[in-house]
């Protein structure tokens, strides 16, 4: 697994904490997301609220351990 960009690991995260606080999907048009739904590590999907459809991000299984992996905790604790 390839060690993440910033911008890629900061995607990761917001999309992280919008499902961790219960929001919609991580509604963007960002390229970087483009890529990341590209690479499987998220999934691009909608949901119908009300009668109103919200489109956006969510984080796959492999963006998860993505995700973690890439994280300098992580990279600490398995280098201990």
């Amino acid at each position: 697994m390839s060690k993440l960009n910033k911008r890629e690991l900061q995607m990761l995260e917001w999309v992280w904490v919008a499902e961790i606080k219960g929001r919609l999907p991580l509604q963007t048009n960002s390229k970087v997301a483009e890529k990341l739904f590209l690479d499987g590590l998220l999934i691009r999907g909608s949901i119908v609220i009300s009668g109103a459809r919200v489109e956006g991000y969510w984080l796959s299984h492999a963006g998860r351990l993505s995700y973690c992996m890439n994280c300098d905790d992580f990279e600490e604790s398995r280098n201990a």
